[in-house]
């Protein structure tokens, strides 16, 4: 790779990075090209030659965001693990991008068709999660999967999106993790 290319590929991660700082911040609707590109210290024009818009710009960060949760795709489960230890765990994985996940849940039907589906993808990779969760702890439950999923999933967002009603100082997640984990194993019948 030439001079020239990895430049223009600095140049690029450079965006991408102030991009993600500042949706993570602002979110995405009110982060304008303007701010990213003086966060980023390129001219607005320099925006355009790596990004034709800001919606492939946010398309982009939000497909950052995805390739951050595959990781629960990998997640090796460790012998004696229980449906507790499977929950934090997947806690753990969102709450390192909590605030952008947040932007991300309360303003995507304002974003493009593409980060709706990367949206849809990231909820896909929750469930298979979940599901996988359930099957390695050996927990029988009589709720239909996509019951104990949208159980989980609501209860998450519910927290997120409404960060505000509960004075935390710190994220939402690693304050009440211990809290949204117990509720959800009350509310499916106390499984462990």
């Amino acid at each position: 790779m030439g001079k020239r290319s990895l430049q223009k590929l600095a140049t690029t991660h450079k965006i991408l990075q102030a991009a993600t700082t500042l949706y993570t911040k602002n979110g995405f609707l009110q982060t304008s090209m303007e701010q990213i590109s003086q966060e980023a210290g390129v001219a607005k024009g320099t925006l355009f030659i790596h990004f034709k818009s800001q919606e492939d710009l946010i398309d982009s960060v939000v497909k950052e965001l995805l390739r951050s949760f595959v990781s629960l795709r990998v997640f090796q489960a460790q012998p004696n693990q229980t449906l507790t230890d499977l929950l934090i765990i997947h806690l753990e994985i969102i709450h390192k991008n909590e605030k952008l996940y947040t932007h991300f849940i309360r303003e995507r039907f304002f974003l493009s068709k593409e980060a709706n589906q990367y949206y849809i993808t990231i909820q896909k990779i929750f469930s298979d999660f979940l599901a996988f969760a359930f099957t390695h702890a050996q927990v029988y439950t009589p709720l239909p999967h996509y019951s104990l999923f949208n159980t989980w999933i609501g209860l998450i967002h519910y927290y997120l999106e409404n960060f505000d009603l509960f004075n935390s100082e710190k994220d939402i997640l690693d304050t009440y993790k211990d809290d949204l984990v117990y509720n959800y194993i009350v509310l499916i019948g106390g499984a462990k």
